[in-house]
């Protein structure tokens, strides 16, 4: 006999039969579903990252083969760059190499290089002389040759070091990448080759400036020679080489070095950073594991890291 429930229906009876239905299974559709759709968004991402990746790849070698085309054609900008504590604190630590050379020099001949000013127990000797002077002339000389012993003071050095290690130029100095701009690809090219003509010496550093070109050179004795080259192409050599005993210092070979580069990366780096070019400062090329870098500054200590072609990689900040 059969059961029925408090609804009197027939337990176990399928109410919807012989409706043309059948019973739903909501769960298992759903699954179904989002997995289909989960499916079809990971396919259409797959495609646009694609799209995305090789229009990247093509824009960035668009805008590299539109770079190398105009450098050449570019105008010079018309802009100055303001000078900056940075690049002072730069030209100091250079001017101070060439101190402590001419200072080693005057020590090795017996001739001294540097006046110093003398320090308050040196003032406090020439008050003494002046009171001496009163008793007689006798003790004079004495005084004086005991105050001339004095050594180099700090304030002696601070002045020695402030002093300028060398000439400055006559009338406006170049800016950016004017005419004259020692960063031109024509004017670092003719650098190179006067650098390189000196014989058996290697390149120690060497900076790039629009108003004058600084290089270390080691020599094959193992000294270090300084030298600079100012627009039209005069090289001035500063002293007489230091002392031996640097054979361990690295050096950047000159076949290395690319003349183009540094023009090449200071215009984009200009861009990138968003200045004018007459903010360029300087260049300075890099060897790291054999392969060459080169770095370009700008003014508030902002720079643009190139490869040795001078092709922009990154900047900071």
């Amino acid at each position: 006999m059969p059961k029925y429930d408090a609804f009197g229906r027939e337990i176990g009876e399928d109410t919807l039969e012989g409706l043309g239905g059948s019973p739903a299974r909501p769960d298992s559709a759903w699954e179904e579903r989002t997995e289909r759709e989960e499916a079809s968004w990971e396919a259409a991402e797959a495609v646009e990252v694609a799209r995305l990746d090789a229009a990247a790849t093509a824009k960035d070698a668009q805008a590299e083969r539109a770079e190398d085309a105009r450098q050449e054609a570019a105008g010079d900008s018309r802009w100055t760059a303001p000078a900056t504590d940075d690049a002072k604190r730069r030209e100091l630590a250079g001017q101070l190499s060439g101190v402590l050379n001419q200072a080693a020099t005057g020590r090795a001949t017996g001739t001294p290089t540097i006046t110093a000013r003398r320090s308050g127990a040196a003032r406090g000797c020439l008050i003494t002389i002046v009171v001496v002077l009163l008793i007689g002339g006798a003790a004079l000389a004495g005084i004086l040759s005991l105050v001339s012993s004095v050594d180099i003071s700090t304030d002696g050095i601070e002045k020695a070091i402030k002093a300028p290690a060398v000439p400055q130029l006559a009338g406006p100095k170049p800016k950016g990448l004017e005419q004259d701009s020692l960063v031109r690809k024509a004017n670092v090219a003719a650098a190179l080759r006067q650098l390189s003509a000196m014989e058996d010496a290697k390149l120690a550093n060497l900076r790039l400036a629009p108003e004058r070109i600084d290089a270390t050179l080691l020599t094959k004795e193992g000294r270090l020679r300084h030298v600079q080259i100012t627009p039209g192409g005069k090289l001035e050599r500063f002293g007489s080489d230091g002392s031996p005993g640097f054979d361990s210092v690295p050096t950047i070979p000159f076949s290395s070095l690319n003349a183009g580069a540094p023009q090449r990366l200071a215009r984009r780096g200009a861009e990138e950073i968003g200045v004018p070019i007459s903010e360029l400062q300087y260049a300075v090329p890099q060897d790291i594991s054999g392969k060459t870098r080169w770095v370009v500054y700008f003014t508030r200590s902002r720079y643009v890291i190139g490869d040795g072609r001078g092709r922009f990689e990154r900047k900071y900040p």
